[in-house]
Parts: structure tokens; C-alpha cells; sequence
């Protein structure tokens, strides 16, 4: 068996855009992720200011923009809701093992996306709603293993629309999967 670092496929992907809002984003995913079977779990969010159903509509975003890259195999994000409602998974960012592998066979699943979207400087945000930055961070699990195949950042500016900011965070996540 191969060890992990030979195993691992890095790719690193720094992409600035220069306007309304700057993105940068990078993607590591190991060699053995075939992107096949991906449930897309609701992002935990981080940030009182951040709306109650951001972690869904996140999630969405997500499995949207992976979806019309064309390569991957998605779960339905409403089969995917119903297991997180039939697990009890409140708290998506601390499944145990036994969770990840009860959720991905129930799902037929092979990997397991989780996610964390993060308002940094949340105070600031809230006096003056300046420019602020946020963070999406995504976690790909293999479902049989419970091991890290793979994770993503991206950090935008943005003024006034977050879901606009997220749309070009997992958009360009997307795009460094592919």
C-alpha cells in the first residue's frame, strides 16, 4: 500500500479577482477522491450575524456549482437533509465515525462534504457593516475510511451580499475540484 504522501494529489490553487470583491482559494485533494457518490452536509456557520439557514443555502450553493462542473456524482440535497434530520446531526463539524459511516451508508454515499462559513471580525461587521471578510472552509471525508480525502478554502471581502460572496467562494472551490 502506498503511503499517503505519495498518495496525495495537491492541487493548489491561488486565484485573485480584482473588483467588487477579492477571492482566494485553495483546493487539496488526494489522489484516490474519484468524485463519485458526494453528499454535500449543511455548513455549520460561525458569526451571530450570519442568517439561520446560511448553512443550507451554502450547502446548496455548493452541491450547484459542483453539479455543472459535470464530474461529479451529487445526492440529492433534500435526501441529504432528511438523513441529517433522521441522524439528529445538529452539529455537522463534530460527526463521530460511527456517524459519518451511519450517514453515508444510509445515503449510499461515498464522501462526505462538511463545511464552516466564517464571518471574521464579526463585531466590525455589525458596527459599521465595512468591508468584512468571510470564510468558507470544506472538509471532503471518505465515508468508508472516515480519513480526509480533501479540503478547500476560500476567503472573500465583501460589503453588503453575502450570498453573492458565497456564490463566488464555492464556485471557485468548484472549479479547483475539477
Amino acid at each position: 500500500m502506498k503511503t499517503t504522501r505519495n498518495r496525495l494529489l495537491i492541487i493548489l490553487i491561488t486565484i485573485q479577482f480584482w473588483g467588487c470583491s477579492a477571492v482566494d482559494t485553495d483546493v487539496l485533494l488526494r489522489k484516490e477522491f474519484d468524485g463519485q457518490s458526494i453528499a454535500v452536509i449543511n455548513f455549520t456557520k460561525t458569526g451571530s450575524t450570519l442568517h439561520s439557514n446560511l448553512g443550507s443555502i451554502t450547502a446548496d450553493l455548493l452541491t450547484e456549482a459542483l453539479f455543472l462542473k459535470g464530474r461529479y456524482n451529487l445526492i440529492d440535497r433534500s435526501k441529504v437533509n432528511e438523513a441529517q434530520l433522521k441522524l439528529e446531526i445538529k452539529s455537522p463539524e463534530y460527526l463521530s465515525k460511527e456517524k459519518i459511516t451511519e450517514i453515508g451508508n444510509l445515503l449510499q454515499a461515498k464522501y462526505l462534504i462538511l463545511g464552516d462559513i466564517t464571518i471574521n471580525n464579526p463585531s466590525k461587521f455589525i458596527s459599521d457593516n465595512n468591508d468584512t471578510e468571510m470564510s468558507l472552509v470544506i472538509r471532503l471525508i471518505s465515508t468508508e475510511s472516515t480519513t480526509l480525502v480533501g479540503m478547500a478554502n476560500s476567503t472573500v471581502n465583501y460589503k453588503d451580499d453575502i450570498i453573492n460572496s458565497i456564490k463566488l467562494c464555492v464556485n471557485e472551490i468548484a472549479e479547483g475540484m475539477n
